[in-house]
């Protein structure tokens, strides 16, 4: 971790507030602390947090040697209206 992410990695750990935290989402214009910064659907921080997940499983299944290893393969086609569409983390 960079030395920002360890302090408000170890704050947030024992319950306190990270420092330099702005005061208004740059995403939505909502009031920003801790709560909003890692729910706001719009920020990035929980697709963030979900590609990190999902990238680690993947090279770990690459460590593990397997070869066909896929990330966010397609399951199902968008319709014509561009919903319905069906698409998994990742498969093996």
């Amino acid at each position: 971790l960079a030395p920002d992410e360890f302090r408000d990695a170890v704050a947030l750990r024992y319950g306190r507030t990270p420092v330099n935290l702005p005061k208004v989402c740059d995403a939505d214009g909502e009031v920003f602390d801790v709560n909003h910064a890692l729910n706001c659907p719009r920020g990035g921080l929980v697709y963030g947090r979900h590609n990190e997940c999902r990238d680690l499983n993947c090279d770990l299944l690459k460590l593990a040697g397997l070869s066909q290893v896929v990330s966010e393969p397609i399951i199902q086609e968008s319709d014509a209206n561009g919903e319905n569409g069906l698409r998994a983390d990742w498969g093996v």
